[in-house]
């Protein structure tokens, strides 16, 4: 009996119930790390909002700021754009073609790690006219009154700033942050209001 050598019943559920405390620690410990890349990545983007409009009520001069949403390899960010000068057209003024040199970049912020997804979904009153996922190469435009900060428009086409295609009968805008966990913003559009909201 003394040579013989192994693990008592005993000893092996020990063993198994130290490993599950361990496993289930490390779990949870993972969970905690990704699910906080959506809640980092919806709150600096509902910051941002904020900035955008404070940008178009202190900003804006005879063109409106604006704030795109993009991606790149590196993740999410935004980037403010305000008039060159006060009285730089925006557009063309016999085709109305976007004058891009009329802006200059003030800032661009990362918000997001790249793992994270998001995609704008555009309604007029209860109806969905369109979804648009922000990749590598789509991303979104908003423009705010300068006057009320409202949303004035907003722009998905990756080359244009969008005032004279701006589509501005969408009623409300859901951006949907997901990664393990999910986040809403609901911006109204009439008012320029946005609600933060985790919707799982």
């Amino acid at each position: 009996m003394k040579e013989n050598k192994g693990f008592s019943l005993v000893e092996l559920v020990i063993v198994i119930a130290i490993m599950a405390v361990i496993g289930s620690a490390i779990f949870y410990s993972y969970m905690l790390i990704v699910g906080q890349y959506p809640r980092e990545c919806a709150n600096n983007l509902s910051s941002s909002m904020d900035k955008a409009k404070n940008y178009a009520l202190t900003r804006s001069a005879s063109v409106d700021c604006y704030m795109e949403l993009a991606k790149n390899n590196k993740g999410y960010y935004v980037k403010y754009y305000v008039p060159k000068n006060a009285t730089a057209p925006g557009h063309d003024v016999n085709t109305g073609a976007f004058q891009p040199d009329d802006w200059e970049l003030a800032e661009e912020v990362n918000i997001g790690k790249k793992m994270v997804h998001i995609n704008c979904e555009f309604y007029n009153g209860s109806t969905k006219v369109k979804t648009v996922e922000i990749n590598d190469t789509d991303s979104v435009k908003f423009v705010y009154n300068r006057i009320t900060g409202a949303l004035k428009g907003i722009g998905d086409a990756a080359s244009d700033y969008g005032l004279n295609s701006i589509d501005g009968n969408y009623t409300d805008v859901y951006i949907k942050v997901e990664y393990s966990r999910k986040y809403e913003i609901h911006l109204y559009t009439a008012t320029g209001k946005h609600v933060l909201s985790r919707v799982d």
